[in-house]
Parts: C-alpha cells; sequence; structure tokens
C-alpha cells in the first residue's frame, strides 16, 4: 500500500500528465481548424470571378421590370418568405412564386448564354 508521502508524487505526475495531454490535443484541434481555414480560403483568382458573377446578376436584377425586380430582392437578398412578399404587394402567393421562377429562369438562361 502507498504511504502518504509517495502518494503525493505520483497524483502530481498523473495530472501534469493528464494537463500535457489536453493540451496537446487541443494544439491538434486548432492546428486542424487552421489548416481547414486555409484550404478554403479562396483565390484571388476565385474571388475575381466571384465578383464579376456578383456584378453580372446584379445588372441582370436592376434590368427587370417591376414588380418582378422588387419580388426577386425581397425573396433573395432579404430573405423574405413568399407569403410576406404576397401580403406585402398585395398579390396572391401563387402569382409571387409564379414571378419568382419565371425571374430565375430569365437570369438562368441569361447566365447560360453570355457564360458557355
Amino acid at each position: 500500500m502507498l504511504r502518504g508521502d509517495s502518494l503525493k508524487p505520483y497524483l502530481a505526475i498523473a495530472a501534469r500528465n493528464h494537463t500535457m495531454n489536453l493540451l496537446r490535443k487541443r494544439q491538434q484541434v486548432i492546428e486542424s481548424e487552421l489548416e481547414d481555414d486555409a484550404v478554403s480560403c479562396p483565390s484571388a483568382e476565385a474571388l475575381a470571378i466571384l465578383r464579376q458573377e456578383k456584378e453580372a446578376i446584379s445588372g441582370m436584377v436592376q434590368d427587370m421590370r417591376e414588380p418582378d425586380r422588387e419580388i426577386f430582392i425581397r425573396r433573395y437578398f432579404y430573405l423574405e418568405k413568399v407569403r410576406d412578399i404576397a401580403r406585402r404587394l398585395n398579390m396572391q402567393e401563387k402569382a409571387v412564386t409564379a414571378r419568382i421562377r419565371r425571374a430565375k429562369d430569365k437570369l438562368r438562361i441569361h447566365y447560360e448564354t453570355e457564360n458557355p
């Protein structure tokens, strides 16, 4: 059986080792997260392409007629629900949904013809 004098150093070493193991695990998690962030960081070229696409879509939306432009902006930029858009514009939900679908189709067709 261990005496009180020999138990203290044993517990101290066990606590130190446990703490060191936890710190190593934490460091591994931090390094892993940093590696994931580095991998997911877009390149300058990817950012330029995204910027061009954003400008193209913005131009297409600005070319829409009212109320289609307002419906599209409320739905996809402000993330409003169809029900709320319909209520705000005094329209039927089906009409709002149909306008959104037609606008998306036009944008898709325009985008595909401009960027084959």
